[in-house]
């Protein structure tokens, strides 16, 4: 191999780590960002929706819950439930629970830290019946003294997230090789 070709080639694998040094952080940073600017959106709005819902957890009014809950839902496919401080449904987007039925269980941990520690829960879970990952935002429900009242828990699919994250690195990609290719 001549003195000229193993310099190109030293120079292209020069220019190749370069531009894996700088998009594998910033890849990983359109991650995060993607990631925490919904859960950002879906804690925010949780927690109005939560305020906006109070008093009519605390009057059991089902029918307003209800109509204000389908108003406010964050995404288009997110789905908001409301319970009671007994865990039991007042409010479902998806209306798969009925109202009163128990949805506060041991399989639903969230509710516990919104319920009983009135605190907010943000989690991510894989959901088996949607086959595919959940953002989970639990706020407690609290009335006019704070004591709470109820939860309502924002389920978001993660998958619109996971597709731009993925389209973002595939530009990435392309990118970094039309670098070093013109390099």
């Amino acid at each position: 191999m001549s003195f000229r070709t193993r310099l190109v080639l030293a120079a292209a694998y020069l220019l190749a780590a370069v531009v894996i040094a700088l998009a594998v952080p910033l890849a990983l940073s359109v991650d995060r960002r993607a990631t925490s600017e919904l859960e950002s959106d879906v804690v925010g709005n949780a927690a109005v929706l939560a305020g906006r819902v109070s008093g009519q957890v605390v009057q059991g009014n089902t029918n307003r819950i209800v109509e204000l809950v389908r108003g406010a839902t964050v995404g288009d496919r997110a789905r908001t439930v409301v319970v009671n401080a007994r865990g039991r449904v007042l409010a479902d987007t998806a209306a798969e629970a009925p109202a009163g039925e128990p949805f506060a269980s041991a399989e639903r941990p969230e509710f516990a830290a919104a319920l009983r520690e009135g605190r907010v829960d943000v989690r991510e879970r894989r959901s088996d019946t949607l086959a595919e990952d959940l953002l989970l935002v639990t706020v407690p429900v609290t009335n006019d003294r704070g004591d709470v009242v109820g939860a309502l828990r924002v389920s978001a699919p993660l998958g619109e997230v996971d597709s731009a994250v993925r389209s973002s690195w595939l530009a990435l990609l392309l990118i970094g090789v039309a670098v070093v290719g013109a390099g």
